[in-house]
């Protein structure tokens, strides 16, 4: 439905420009927040720029690249990005997907409620956890499913409920 909504409005230069923004902008928030860790090990700067994306830079890439496109297209900036939003918690769910299955983000130790996971990057490597990425990934499912139907301010709505999420 969303994605009609786009079709229907000649918008999709609007996605165009806010998935190129979100992904600029979660790539160079990961370099800047790695940044001691790419100066430390130089030899392996190439790792850094294929590896790892951050969030909330890609969400601050996305409203910059939708503020270019409104600006560029002569468009009113709400009505537009408020079909946008529930795009947000899909993408961000099937990105936690990913982490989950990479191993980057590799959740809470618990031997009580874990499921048994392997990350390189955790310490101990093999070890139960509890999977908050996959918690995650179902909670920004049930937000995009109450975005595609709420009929007000969707960008609101949705930090509000991240936030407390």
């Amino acid at each position: 439905m969303v994605g009609f909504v786009f079709l229907k409005h000649k918008s999709v230069y609007l996605l165009c420009y806010a998935g190129i923004g979100a992904l600029a902008g979660a790539k160079l928030l990961y370099i800047l927040v790695s940044l001691t860790e790419i100066l430390t090990h130089m030899g392996q700067w190439i790792y850094y720029v294929f590896s790892g994306f951050v969030f909330y830079g890609g969400l601050l890439g996305a409203i910059i690249g939708s503020v270019f496109y409104c600006r560029e297209f002569h468009k009113d900036f709400y009505r537009q990005t408020n079909c946008l939003v529930p795009m947000i918690p899909l993408f961000h769910a099937f990105a936690r997907i990913g982490c989950f299955f990479s191993g980057c983000c590799y959740g809470v130790e618990s031997d009580i409620l874990g499921i048994p996971t392997f990350s390189i990057y955790a310490n101990p490597v093999e070890t139960n956890r509890i999977p908050v990425q996959l918690i995650e990934a179902g909670m920004e499912t049930l937000f995009f499913l109450f975005l595609h139907s709420y009929k007000g301010n969707r960008l609101y709505a949705y930090l509000a409920f991240y936030s407390i999420g």
